[in-house]
C-alpha cells in the first residue's frame, strides 16, 4: 500500500476544520508557513515547508507575533523536517527544496508559490518509487487576490497527480465550483461542478469510475 499525504493550507476550506482538524487528515501530514497558529491543537506532521527567502521573511515574520525569532523557533519546535530554499535561522531539522531536481525530472517549472510545489514534491516522490496512493488537501483555495495567480499551476499538477493514479481527496478538487469567465455558460458550472466533485467522491470510495465502465460496456454493446 502506498502512502497517503495530506497537504494542509489555512484557506477558507480549511477554516472549520482548523480546532479538530486530526479528523480530517489523512496520512503523512504536510503544512508550510505560519500554520502552526491556525491549527493550534494539531501536532501529527510530517514535514513542514518554509520557501520564502530569508530578506522576504525577515520582513513579513516580523509583523508575526513575537517578531522573527519567534517564528523560527516556533517552526524549529515542531520537531519534524523543514524543508527550504535558503538556509533559516534557528531551524535545526533543516532540508533543501529539491528544485532544480524536480524541474529537471518532469522537464518543467511550471509552479507558483509553496503549495504547488508540495504537490509537484509529492508527484516526484511517487514517481521515484515512493508511491503514493492518495493526496488529501484542506485550505489551498487560492480565492484571494494575492493566491488566485496561483490557481493555474495548481490544476496543472492535480491533472499531473490523476493521470498517475494518485486519488485526490478533501477540497482538491473544489477548483470545479470555481467563477467561469464566460457569462454565457456561467450557469453551468454550479450543476456540473457539484456532480463531478460528487463522482469524484464515489470513485474514492468504491475505486471504480462507474459511468467510465459504463461508457466502456455500452459501446462493446453496439
Amino acid at each position: 500500500m502506498g502512502r497517503h499525504i495530506t497537504i494542509l493550507g489555512m484557506g477558507p476550506s480549511a477554516n472549520e476544520r482548523r480546532h479538530d482538524i486530526a479528523r480530517y487528515v489523512d496520512g503523512e501530514v504536510w503544512s508550510l508557513n505560519n500554520a502552526f497558529g491556525f491549527f493550534p491543537a494539531f501536532r501529527g506532521y510530517a514535514r513542514w515547508y518554509e520557501l520564502h527567502n530569508v530578506r522576504y521573511l525577515l520582513d513579513w515574520a516580523s509583523k508575526q507575533p513575537g517578531g522573527v525569532a519567534a517564528y523560527f523557533e516556533r517552526i524549529d519546535a515542531l520537531g519534524v523536517p523543514v524543508y527550504c530554499t535558503q538556509s533559516l535561522p534557528i531551524i535545526r531539522q533543516q532540508v533543501a527544496y529539491p528544485e532544480l531536481s524536480i524541474a529537471v525530472h518532469f522537464g518543467s517549472n511550471y509552479w507558483d508559490g509553496t503549495p504547488t510545489r508540495m504537490l509537484a514534491h509529492a508527484i516526484y516522490e511517487h514517481d521515484a518509487g515512493h508511491t503514493v496512493d492518495c493526496i488529501t488537501t484542506y485550505g489551498i483555495d487560492m480565492q484571494d487576490t494575492q493566491h488566485q495567480p496561483q490557481f493555474p499551476a495548481w490544476t496543472y499538477w492535480l491533472r499531473a497527480a490523476q493521470e498517475r493514479g494518485i486519488v485526490m481527496r478533501g477540497t482538491a478538487m473544489a477548483r470545479m465550483e470555481g467563477v467561469e469567465s464566460d457569462e454565457g455558460t456561467r450557469h453551468l458550472r454550479p450543476i456540473i461542478g457539484p456532480a463531478m466533485m460528487r463522482a469524484q467522491e464515489q470513485i474514492n470510495s468504491h475505486g471504480t469510475d462507474t459511468g467510465a465502465s459504463r461508457d466502456r460496456s455500452t459501446r462493446k454493446r453496439r
